[in-house]
């Protein structure tokens, strides 16, 4: 892998301690952004980040199998995410093989938060070149589409529930 695209990765993966001004929180924002203004920005603003680091990431270990990813607020997530329901967050999801980091990173409290269950076909990993290599995270595309495929359901005390990644057309809203 060639130093611009290693450089990428780890701008992604590193945490400057706040929300503001990561580039992370950054590039997903823009990412989430679905309006033609929103669109034009992210390539003017990201283009040419975004070309070394699709292609680092294209040199990355693919990764399969479960991972699981924390969320904080599991009343929304029951809300939307029903049995069936095509699920595309649009952005770069971290998740990781391990449970443990899910709930101790993503998670939050367990009485308010939700784990979700995923298996994937198509993630990449970032964990040798991440500043967080014990997190063993697994990166998810934009274009990853899931379905919902549990209700929730309790264990180890958290809610969790199921998700299958699906190949195909994109799911359209």
């Amino acid at each position: 892998m060639d130093q611009d695209c290693l450089q990428a990765i780890l701008a992604y993966t590193h945490e400057a301690g706040q929300k503001q001004g990561s580039l992370y929180i950054e590039l997903n924002n823009c990412l989430r952004e679905r309006s033609l203004e929103g669109r034009a920005g992210l390539m003017r603003t990201w283009g040419d980040f975004m070309h070394y680091f699709l292609k680092g990431l294209s040199k990355l270990e693919p990764a399969s199998g479960v991972v699981y990813r924390g969320l904080p607020e599991k009343d929304a997530v029951i809300a939307q995410y029903k049995l069936g329901r095509p699920i595309q967050w649009g952005a770069f999801s971290s998740t990781s093989r391990a449970k443990e980091v899910a709930k101790r990173l993503f998670a939050g409290d367990k009485h308010s938060a939700i784990i979700l269950k995923i298996t994937i076909t198509s993630g990449r990993r970032l964990g040798p070149l991440s500043f967080f290599p014990m997190e063993d995270e697994i990166l998810l595309s934009p274009r990853c589409r899931f379905v919902v495929s549990s209700l929730p359901y309790v264990e180890d005390g958290y809610t969790y529930l199921d998700m299958v990644e699906q190949k195909g057309e994109l799911f359209v809203f």
